[in-house]
């Protein structure tokens, strides 16, 4: 099958970054398990696919496809143990047919780690999740972190060093599907949404800049005092949540933060998640975490636009690749 300007609706498929279209077709012929592939020439995504379309192209088919220009679909192999829908069109194996009529979609699942859960990861990136009201969103997953089955729910890489500064804030717990998006600051109203549909029960963050050279990255425990954080930035009005007993380190964690939580806070409680005199509906990325590392100079984890910080001050100096996120599970 040639190229086309389409991609699949389908969820399992292992995405992984590749800038170039010839190394995409690579991974895939060489991946004995990978039926087709789709590139984002845009994004440099390459999305390898377990499934394909049939010989005949038929409207079951047609539905797995979506027209999506500077995106290129391509089946390189058959797909093996096709079987017929009531209606005499061809699908694939994990589709049930629907009314005698048309195709019905594989199972989502309701997170990413409910994906890890079920043995159906393909490593980090995209993959489709449906919500319990039946809502379908395209999600970014971490399989690798801690175990992995971390949904991401915002990203921000500097690609200047004079950052970006406006801001649009989201009640809308969609806006996960927008994670790369360096305008929207996620409310509290949209973090509490997303819970009632995913369920999670911890939150992870991380950041990195070249300037301080030190990696904050830090989880919440599966415990009651981990609990009280995740209702600290989505429940309103906020109660403060206690900083030391509630979170532990990953690996990774280079940072001075991580190390002195009985000072966060401030500035006039302190061993609290936020600060009490800025808990409004920002707070869910606007001084997540305010450390007075003495009399003077303050260290803090921020993502906020105009207000990136990373275990250092309000006058330190953004670089290109600077990065922070976070992720529930």
């Amino acid at each position: 099958m040639l190229p086309t300007s389409r991609y699949t609706r389908s969820t399992h498929s292992c995405s992984v970054q590749s800038t170039d279209w010839l190394e995409c077709i690579l991974r895939c012929s060489e991946d004995n398990n990978c039926v087709s592939y789709h590139f984002d020439m845009v994004k440099g995504i390459c999305g390898l696919n377990s499934f394909g379309l049939s010989a005949s192209f038929s409207s079951c088919d047609s539905e797995r496809l979506v027209y999506s220009e500077g995106v290129v679909f391509q089946q390189l192999r058959k797909e093996k143990n096709q079987v017929q829908c009531l209606s005499e069109k061809t699908c694939a194996p994990e589709l049930n047919q629907a009314g005698g009529e048309s195709c019905k979609a594989q199972v989502l699942r309701t997170s990413c780690k409910e994906i890890r859960d079920k043995g159906e990861s393909h490593g980090d990136g995209e993959y489709t999740i449906k919500t319990p009201e039946s809502t379908e969103i395209l999600v970014y997953c971490d399989m690798t972190t801690d175990g992995g089955g971390w949904t991401l729910v915002k990203k921000t890489v500097l690609t200047s060093k004079t950052p970006n500064t406006l801001i649009v804030l989201s009640t809308n717990w969609r806006s996960i599907s927008q994670y790369d998006d360096p305008k929207l600051v996620i409310q509290p109203a949209a973090l509490k949404e997303l819970r009632n549909r995913l369920g999670f029960n911890q939150m992870r963050w991380f950041c990195y800049k070249k300037s301080v050279n030190r990696k904050v990255h830090i989880m919440t425990k599966a415990t009651a005092s981990g609990e009280s954080v995740i209702r600290y930035f989505s429940e309103s009005p906020p109660v403060p949540a206690k900083a030391c007993i509630s979170f532990q380190l990953l690996p990774d964690d280079t940072s001075e933060l991580a190390r002195n939580c009985d000072g966060w806070g401030g500035p006039d409680n302190f061993d609290e998640w936020g600060r009490r005199d800025r808990s409004g509906e920002t707070r869910v990325q606007y001084d997540v975490i305010r450390w007075q590392k003495n009399g003077i100079s303050v260290n803090h984890f921020s993502m906020y636009p105009g207000q990136y910080l990373c275990d250092d001050g309000a006058l330190s100096i953004t670089s290109v690749n600077d990065t922070w996120a976070y992720y529930v599970r």
